[in-house]
């Protein structure tokens, strides 16, 4: 870009922050016409750990977590009418919304969790979904059957991050959780040991249900 055109970009000198309670210099929040942003940097794949993304999420202000939303797919059928043929009839998976967890205690609990198993897993966590879209399997896999939840975390601000992009979900499965960071498709997994596993689960339970 010329440098009237940096000039009017929304960053032209905005004020730049290393986050003081992270090790990784790839973390920067900047400060921008009065908002906040937080970046991730490349060859944070490195560097970052979990432990340092709840540093940040679970800082004071806008960076709060204030609720987590659980999610599972479920199984539904379908039908497509055609005028001049016989209708199409389907399975599919859609999300489907279990709750919103509130309590801060019940947060805490779960981050605390989630940041005490910091060791990486080398699990495929696209492997079941991967045989269905590539007809090896006749029915779609459903969260349910293998103890699966996501889990999208809602910030003090109002913020409800959007599925669809790179962001704090967290994917919670039996022996391992996982999260995309810094560029969509690139996930970590993280062991996840059995005991923490049922108390994430039944934290989660007692809360949505």
């Amino acid at each position: 870009m010329d440098i009237e055109d940096a000039k009017n970009n929304k960053f032209y000198q905005a004020k730049v922050y290393k986050y003081a309670n992270t090790k990784s210099d790839n973390l920067v929040i900047v400060n921008a016409e009065n908002e906040y942003y937080i970046f991730y940097l490349n060859g944070l794949m490195t560097e970052y750990t979990i432990e340092d993304l709840f540093n940040v999420y679970t800082a004071e202000g806008n960076n709060e977590i204030t609720g987590i939303e659980i999610w599972q797919n479920e199984l539904y059928d379908y039908t497509i009418e055609l005028s001049e043929a016989e209708d199409i009839n389907g399975q599919d998976i859609r999300p489907l919304l279990r709750g919103t967890i509130k309590d801060r205690e019940v947060i805490k609990s779960i981050t605390d969790i989630l940041r005490n198993n910091n060791k990486e897993h080398s699990g495929n966590p696209s492997a079941d979904l991967s045989n269905y879209e590539k007809g090896l399997t006749s029915v779609p896999p459903l969260m349910s059957d293998s103890g699966e939840y996501e889990l999208k975390f809602i910030f003090s601000d109002g913020q409800e991050l959007n599925p669809d992009k790179i962001s704090l979900d967290i994917s919670l499965q039996k022996d391992f959780f996982y999260f995309n960071i810094c560029h969509k498709g690139n996930v970590i997994c993280y062991s996840l040991e059995a005991a923490d596993y049922d108390e994430l689960v039944k934290l989660i339970e007692s809360s949505v249900s």
